[in-house]
């Protein structure tokens, strides 16, 4: 699998996805995040067009977009970004070697922004990027 995010996550959250209950991940949106889950209409990384102090603005812009924008699709149009596109994200429950870290990858279905649920963990009255999740595709060290 060619284009596969890779996230780290506690066991009640990682047992939770796994078993289905829990069908989304939340990121906080930061530049770090940014950097990783949105990327140039072309595919570009955002760093090879946009310096820090950009990256940063745009990410206050999609967590509160009503303070320069319409709309998160009016941030997104305005810096000509789009989300990645991940055919599968690697859940892991830990930093263990490969050979030992429980972990499964799971079918991506897409990236969106919004408000989560706070029973999957969502905590705030920010946006976050919100990763949804298809079927379980493999499990290993469970």
């Amino acid at each position: 699998m060619k284009n596969k995010l890779t996230l780290i996550l506690i066991q009640q959250w990682f047992i939770d996805t796994l078993k289905g209950i829990k069908p989304e991940e939340y990121r906080a949106i930061t530049p770090y995040w940014a950097k990783r889950l949105l990327c140039m209409e072309n595919g570009d990384n955002l760093s090879k067009c946009y310096s820090e102090g950009t990256i940063n603005f745009i990410c206050r812009s999609l967590k509160w977009y009503n303070l320069n924008f319409k709309s998160i699709e009016d941030v997104l149009t305005t810096y000509h970004i789009r989300f990645k596109d991940f055919e599968a994200t690697d859940f892991r429950n830990g930093y263990k070697s490969l050979k030992e870290v429980p972990r499964f990858i799971i079918e991506n279905k897409g990236i969106t922004i919004g408000k989560g649920n706070p029973d999957w963990g969502y905590v705030g009255d920010e946006n976050v990027f919100i990763i949804h999740h298809g079927r379980v595709l493999e499990q290993f060290n469970i």
